[in-house]
């Protein structure tokens, strides 16, 4: 069937009407005319996906990677109508959730659109004695797209990941399941993870791996056995981390700690916050899944004290390092969850708390011990508008929503980063 694309609706879906009843397709822009491949119907809406674009929008453009709908399904998006779209999603949640009319919602662009990403997490897989590099399909776990090449991460990073996979290759090491590359964007040193299902990997593909440094700036090769609550961490050679420099401190970020993808665009939202929020030298900063530190140590020095709470014990000892190596001494750190430390410090005061959870949000708990908590200005960066706006809905009948900005740490994907000000009525 044919259709004329209406809008782009979170999380990446294009909408069209027909009959009256609603379709959601995977690719297509305003007022593109498509032909449809009816894959499900549903009660209240029909799902198809675009075999052929009849008439073309001006703000379509060509695709790099022959995978994009797994990596980057925007890719056929013009980059300035991406931030466009993205705007106009924000303005559209957060007028239909919490009834807020903000049509000025700011989103600010990547300083890099390509190569931007500082990290991958590659399958291997194999067919007969091959092995390939893989991502596995958006939401089906068990099914993978081979790729070769990716724009979104670096010339040395796909390099790299070729060099591995044929060192993989030839010596039939099926013990590896997946790889992981980190890159520091200031530094330009790699960080080579291998994940395994044994730990009994043979001596001449170790020797092979750790013959990598000498062609490219890696400063370490990990391997990393068993599943996700009970990983063991080896380190193969090397040192067990890299260095990224932001703003002239240094952080050094290891093989399973979280650190933001997009180096640049984390600086343009840590100078943003810095600049636009009033720190005073008396203040008090709590730092909620502060990971190996970045705000908290960024602001620190422009306060009198920084709380630093995280649960990941390998990011607080990256943490501590940190925070040594950076001559930062006003900076409590507790190895704890936020739930355990709000029951047990919730009288440990703060005048501006920074949250930047994972993608699940803060959650109900939280939210209800800071309606109670003495905090005059709450900073929450979120991944995901659905639980920010699930958590401002409890946060707003204490806070007023001051400031909305979105930072575009994924182009070329559905993906948004959102920066709120919240400050205490």
């Amino acid at each position: 069937m044919q259709a004329t694309i209406k809008k782009i609706v979170y999380p990446g879906k294009s909408l069209c009407v027909s009959g009256g009843k609603v379709i959601f397709t995977d690719e297509g822009l305003p007022n593109e005319l498509v032909k449809l491949d009816i894959r499900s119907q549903k009660s209240n809406y029909t799902r198809a996906q675009t075999c052929q674009v009849l008439k073309a929008s001006p703000w379509r453009a060509h695709t790099r990677c022959d995978h994009y709908k797994v990596c980057s399904p925007y890719q056929y998006i013009n980059y300035p109508f991406q931030l466009h779209i993205k705007q106009e999603q924000l303005a559209e949640i957060f007028l239909r959730t919490l009834k807020i009319k903000n049509e000025n919602i700011e989103i600010k662009a990547s300083p890099r659109i390509w190569g931007y990403r500082n990290k991958v997490h590659l399958h291997v897989r194999w067919q007969k004695k091959t092995a390939s590099l893989a991502y596995h399909l958006p939401e089906i776990n068990d099914r993978f797209i081979h790729i070769t090449c990716c724009f979104l991460i670096s010339e040395e990073m796909n390099r790299l990941a070729q060099a591995i996979l044929a060192i993989i290759s030839r010596h039939e090491e099926s013990a590896i399941q997946e790889i992981g590359i980190k890159e520091s964007s200031s530094k330009k040193e790699l960080l080579l993870v291998l994940y395994a299902d044994s730990s009994r990997l043979t001596q001449k593909f170790l020797d092979s791996v750790i013959e990598l440094p000498k062609t490219f700036s890696i400063e370490g090769i990990i391997g990393i056995t068993g599943g996700n609550k009970a990983r063991k961490e080896n380190l193969i050679w090397g040192k067990s981390y890299i260095e990224e420099k932001i703003e002239g401190y240094m952080f050094r970020i290891g093989a399973q700690s979280f650190f933001q993808v997009n180096t640049a665009m984390l600086t343009t939202m840590c100078n943003d916050i810095a600049q636009s929020t009033h720190f005073n030298a008396g203040e008090t900063i709590a730092d909620l899944y502060c990971g190996v530190g970045t705000f908290g140590i960024l602001l620190a020095k422009k306060v009198c004290r920084v709380i630093g709470i995280e649960a990941s014990r390998e990011n607080t000892l990256l943490l501590e390092q940190n925070l040594k190596i950076n001559h930062i001494e006003n900076f409590t750190v507790y190895n704890e969850y936020s739930e355990t430390w709000f029951r047990k410090r919730v009288k440990e005061p703060a005048d501006t708390l920074i949250i930047d959870p994972p993608r699940k949000g803060i959650g109900k708990e939280i939210c209800e011990h800071l309606l109670k908590y003495s905090c005059q200005r709450i900073i929450y960066i979120s991944c995901d508008p659905a639980t920010l706006l699930r958590d401002l809905k409890i946060l707003l009948a204490g806070y007023s929503l001051e400031r909305i900005t979105g930072y575009d740490f994924f182009p070329h994907t559905p993906h948004i980063e959102t920066c709120t000000l919240l400050v205490k009525k």
